[in-house]
């Protein structure tokens, strides 16, 4: 019986222990099960902050490209692309943040620079050396300028000047000289050297305005005032041109309006054979009834015309209307002569000029030789080429030119030789202004002489009333009767 309970109990203990090393086994697989599994997940956080590390620098590369395309595109938008020098956009950028930080008896000056007469250097020599010359420019002024000023390229020929911590405006005056006596020696560029001068216009803050547009606005107004009193020289904006561009406002609308109201009229010179006194031509002189403000002769608005562009639509009305003149002539049996009709530069370099005179002509009826278009010799000056060029062209459609105003300007015998001018004007009144009577007479003849040996009419014009049968004496054989009011 007792081996009996052993048997049962070594059959217990032997149970268990098989139980105890199957729970053992499943232990140790499950563990094992568990230590791989662990494993890969390892391996897959590996994996995945592999693929996080992989989509940083992939971020951080879009990040940098992204800001070196900021960067590229701020330069584009913010830098001149010839000088390396800040654009228009920002200089009103920092001359906007200038303004709002102004301290009280602080002053902020815009100086706006514009190269006189650089387009016909620029049309002349071609856009490559206008590019070498502003290099040039900008390299010199920079040279010239401190700590307080700020240079920009606003366009092809302009520059801006920010000069900031002003205490004194009238010390300020000495700065704008030194800016232009950066002008006062030739540019030495790689074909030749070129001397070329600048106007500028100032306006100072708060004085002269507290906004970004109010100031540029301003410093052009006084630009604009420089290149009226000649160019190379400066002028700051002050109540007086406050008030001339309120006046030019009203005579810009008044323009506007003229035709349509009727106040422009036309008044015609003769052009006389002085021995015979027979009629060769008439030359149309244009005037404009203000009202309360009298009448105006064509040179007190047609300057300011000629800028604003109104010059064009003036140009075609006095054409027409002289059509008209010359239609009511023939209806009237008076002697059939050619009108010369006076153009100023603008409606010369209009790329429309001759259709539109054509055009004209055709509607009116009226045939190309009834007109003699006059060219003012002052305007040969600095655009010699372009005029000679362009009259070339004209005259092989038909147009014939006169050369006015001779002896006002620089007496050019080359233009009378090369232009397809037929008549030369000569002004008395300008010869006789810059010599005593007796040297006056003698220039006179030989302008006249030479002329005349080229084979070109010459006619004596401006000629002041009472001096006619002087004219007649020095044996001139044609003069242009003088108007007192022309």
């Amino acid at each position: 019986m007792q081996d009996y309970i052993y048997l049962i109990i070594i059959g217990v203990l032997f149970i268990l222990s098989c139980a105890l090393a199957g729970s053992r086994a499943k232990a140790v697989r499950e563990k094992k099960a568990k230590a791989k599994e662990l494993e890969d997940s390892l391996l897959n956080l590996d994996a995945v902050y592999s693929e996080v590390n992989t989509t940083q620098e992939e971020l951080n590369a879009k990040y940098r490209e992204l800001k070196d395309s900021e960067a590229k595109i701020k330069k584009l938008a913010y830098e001149d692309s010839l000088t390396g020098l800040p654009n228009k956009a920002a200089f009103m950028e920092v001359l906007g943040s200038a303004l709002s930080t102004l301290r009280k008896n602080e002053n902020i000056a815009v100086m706006h620079l514009d190269l006189d007469d650089f387009k016909e250097i620029n049309g002349m020599w071609g856009e490559p050396l206008g590019d070498e010359l502003i290099l040039d420019i900008s390299h010199r002024l920079k040279s010239n300028l401190d700590e307080n000023d700020y240079l920009a390229r606003s366009g092809s020929d302009e520059f801006y000047i920010l000069t900031q911590n002003i205490e004194d405006i009238d010390a300020y005056e000495e700065r704008v000289k030194k800016v232009q006596n950066t002008f006062r020696f030739p540019f030495m560029l790689s074909v030749n050297e070129f001397v070329i001068t600048v106007s500028i216009g100032v306006a100072v803050a708060p004085r002269d305005g507290k906004s970004v547009a109010t100031m540029l606005k301003h410093s052009d107004s006084a630009l604009a005032e420089a290149k009226w009193l000649g160019k190379n020289t400066y002028c700051y904006y002050t109540e007086v041109i406050a008030q001339k561009e309120i006046e030019e406002l009203e005579l810009k609308s008044e323009l506007t309006t003229a035709i349509s109201e009727g106040t422009f009229f036309m008044e015609y010179q003769t052009v006389n054979e002085v021995q015979s006194g027979d009629l060769r031509a008439l030359r149309v002189s244009l005037k404009w009834d203000r009202k309360e403000k009298g009448i105006w002769n064509a040179g007190k608005f047609t300057g300011f015309a000629e800028r604003s562009g109104q010059i064009i639509p003036i140009g075609e009305y006095v054409l027409a209307g002289c059509c008209d003149e010359i239609k009511r002539r023939e209806e009237a049996g008076e002697p059939k002569v050619p009108i010369i009709l006076p153009i100023t530069r603008r409606q010369f370099i209009n790329q429309n000029f001759e259709s539109a005179v054509l055009t004209i002509l055709e509607e009116k009826k009226v045939d190309i030789s009834s007109f003699i278009f006059e060219v003012d010799e002052k305007l040969l000056i600095k655009t010699y080429e372009d005029y000679r060029f362009l009259m070339n062209e004209l005259a092989a459609s038909g147009f014939r030119f006169r050369l006015g105003n001779f002896g006002a300007g620089m007496m050019s015998i080359r233009a009378v030789r090369e232009l397809p001018v037929n008549i030369v004007a000569v002004s008395y009144r300008s010869i006789f202004a810059d010599h005593d009577p007796e040297e006056g007479e003698r220039m006179l003849k030989l302008i006249t002489t030479v002329i005349d040996k080229m084979g070109r009419e010459v006619v004596i014009a401006n000629v002041p009333e009472g001096e006619e049968e002087k004219v007649a004496s020095l044996g001139f054989k044609y003069v242009q009767g003088n108007l007192k009011d022309n």
